[in-house]
């Protein structure tokens, strides 16, 4: 039976890496890191149960991965938005997408950097899925996995879903 870590492509880092996420990293094969399996499956048990209750802001610019998170803000309840980030969104009650966030939680810090910014000017804590080469600066939770494939990231939040709801039926998020 193939490991599911392997068939979505959770584990497959880049083909770089930061000094933040080598703990993460278990070897190199050819030119991409492997990120430790165990350790994913510990950081995903650990965002479940610090995102779980919260009041969270869920944000991806990758508009390809609309419905995976759609799904997953429907199941959980939570706010969600998808493209550009708006500024003044966590740090400005004028303006009309903004939202007072317990956490926000984003797919991929390297595009999704103004809103760890902003979450950081506001102090809300970033829960943020990190790849090899991801910077980790202003992220107080690092979710190690794959965040350029749609299987990795769907597992993923799968994962946290099925870990907060735990007596939900899920199909899974496509």
């Amino acid at each position: 039976m193939k490991d599911v870590f392997i068939s979505k492509k959770v584990v497959y880092g880049s083909d770089k890496k930061t000094t933040n996420m080598e703990k993460f990293i278990v070897r190199k094969i050819r030119n991409r890191y492997i990120l430790n399996k165990k350790m994913i499956q510990e950081r995903i048990k650990v965002a479940a149960k610090f995102l779980s209750g919260k009041k969270i802001l869920l944000y991806t610019k990758n508009r390809n991965l609309e419905e995976v998170v759609k799904n997953f803000a429907e199941a959980l309840k939570i706010k969600y938005y998808i493209g550009r980030f708006l500024p003044g969104t966590l740090t400005n009650p004028q303006v009309d997408e903004y939202y007072e966030a317990d956490v926000l939680f984003v797919l991929n810090p390297k595009t999704d950097i103004r809103a760890i910014k902003e979450a950081s000017i506001a102090k809300v804590p970033v829960v943020a899925i990190c790849n090899s080469d991801d910077v980790t600066s202003n992220i107080d939770l690092i979710i190690p996995g794959n965040n350029k494939q749609k299987s990795s990231i769907s597992m993923i939040l799968n994962l946290i879903l099925k870990n907060i709801l735990p007596n939900i039926e899920i199909s899974e998020l496509k």
